[in-house]
């Protein structure tokens, strides 16, 4: 994974410097386009931690052949050179080290089976063995984790959802939901060390988040986890307010009346509204 990452980074730097260059498509257009769909890539990979990046890697992979131009009869007479097999082995090698991705087929689709069974309206255990086995085959998966967690903190099963959170702190610390999952986790334990750890680390990873305001507003009421699961959308963001589209489902109507509409938030000196839709 990492020398695959490193490849990808790396590798639309060598081409604009040189690399490959008697083999370039005459089309400078083209190359310049290709360049930059690759490096907008790359900026998207290294500033969002999301699964589009994952799902997209094999075709950012395949981005890079735009470069390179069909081979006349003379290009094909003048590839005996040392030079053309050196960079062909590379080539050759670097494919064979890509194959290795095929080992990830299995737990895709323990995976894709799993997310069907929840889809589909399956049964907890059901879903639940199914996810459990995803997890086994993709141990550095995150959606697999992170759809467990979710599905047992609604069932109450919390001892099922502490083992998917410690897994997603393991494999994805850096990701702020994995803290409001903790920190939800930790309210329905009523383990208050462990909501103040999560609360720390929600703030120090997302100190925007709309959860992390409406937390703030409600501690003293008994439906704080339930806040935290709620979706918020933002809608409208400027120098003095950020309003936020909050949807209600049926089952947990009794928020309607407790959420707040508007919130002070001292250090971005911002109001925070909250709209809600029931």
């Amino acid at each position: 994974g990492a020398f695959d990452a490193a490849l990808r980074l790396i590798a639309p730097f060598l081409l604009a410097l040189g690399l490959f260059k008697a083999s370039r498509h005459k089309d400078s257009w083209q190359i310049a386009a290709t360049l930059g769909a690759w490096c907008a890539w790359n900026a998207h990979a290294l500033t969002q931690f999301n699964d589009i990046v994952i799902s997209t890697s094999t075709i950012a992979g395949f981005t890079g052949l735009f470069i390179f131009a069909p081979q006349s009869a003379q290009t094909q007479s003048s590839s005996r050179k040392p030079t053309v097999w050196a960079y062909r082995c590379i080539i050759i090698l670097m494919s064979a080290v890509a194959l290795l991705s095929l080992i990830r087929i299995p737990g895709e689709k323990a995976k894709q089976i799993a997310d069907n069974f929840r889809s589909s309206g399956a049964s907890y255990p059901t879903c639940k063995d199914a996810l459990e086995k995803a997890m086994r085959l993709q141990p550095h998966g995150v959606l697999s984790s992170k759809l467990m967690a979710d599905m047992a903190l609604q069932m109450n099963d919390l001892t099922t959802a502490e083992k998917a959170i410690d897994h997603l702190m393991r494999i994805s610390p850096h990701r702020a939901a994995t803290h409001l999952r903790a920190l939800r986790l930790a309210i329905m334990k009523q383990d208050s060390d462990a909501e103040k750890d999560a609360l720390a680390s929600l703030e120090q990873w997302y100190p925007t988040s709309p959860e992390l305001w409406m937390y703030k507003a409600c501690q003293s009421t008994p439906f704080k986890a339930d806040l935290l699961a709620l979706r918020y959308e933002k809608i409208h963001a400027d120098s003095s307010e950020v309003l936020f589209s909050v949807n209600i489902p049926p089952q947990m109507q009794n928020l309607a009346g407790i959420l707040p509409k508007q919130i002070y938030d001292g250090d971005t000196g911002k109001n925070i509204r909250f709209e809600l839709h029931q």
